[in-house]
């Protein structure tokens, strides 16, 4: 689940803003037997992935409250001292366009990275050296790999993090995908 601030009014409507806060964090479903009404009234809102990989490719990163362990080790894979170290890099990256985002070359990229030839419709994630297709559903393998250019979806500052160990896991369709 993850969190960029309050995006909806006090009858649950999301409104048109994309985010409230540079704070975009990647929590636990559970955490010490908290239950939490959705899209309550002046909170924030939460925002459902299919796994971690997809929250990072998001722009998100571990939370420090729920996720302690993966909040520490993601903070040492990027060097960052603070939160808002972490948040001050990623937020410009996060927020790009696509047509802004850098190239990139899938035999360069860590397991967990995501990138897209379009930004709307196909998503591909490297995965345990090889490339699967995502979608709402998850992932599947490919028989070839794109040819078409990619642009990084994942920011560069989690595509360091992952490159330095950050140890991600993805939703169980990529291991079945990739076996």
């Amino acid at each position: 689940m993850g969190n960029r601030g309050c995006l909806h009014d006090e009858n649950g409507n999301i409104g048109r803003r994309r985010w409230t806060t540079k704070s975009w964090v990647c929590c636990a479903l559970e955490f010490k037997g908290l239950k939490r009404a959705i899209m309550a009234p002046g909170a924030y809102t939460e925002l459902f992935f299919l796994d971690e990989v997809t929250a990072l490719a998001a722009g998100h990163r571990p939370c420090w409250e729920c996720r302690r362990e993966a909040y520490q080790n993601f903070m040492s894979a990027i060097s960052a001292n603070s939160a808002n170290e972490a948040d001050n890099l990623l937020h410009p990256e996060r927020i790009l366009d696509f047509a802004d985002r850098p190239y990139a070359e899938l035999d360069s990229l860590p397991d967990g990275a995501i990138v897209s030839p379009d930004g709307m419709e196909k998503f591909y994630l490297r995965w345990k050296g090889q490339i699967l297709r995502w979608s709402f559903a998850g992932y599947e393998a490919l028989f070839e790999a794109p040819s078409e250019p990619l642009r990084l979806i994942t920011p560069p500052t989690t595509v360091q993090a992952l490159k330095e160990g950050y140890p991600i896991d993805a939703h169980q369709s990529a291991h079945s995908a990739s076996n």
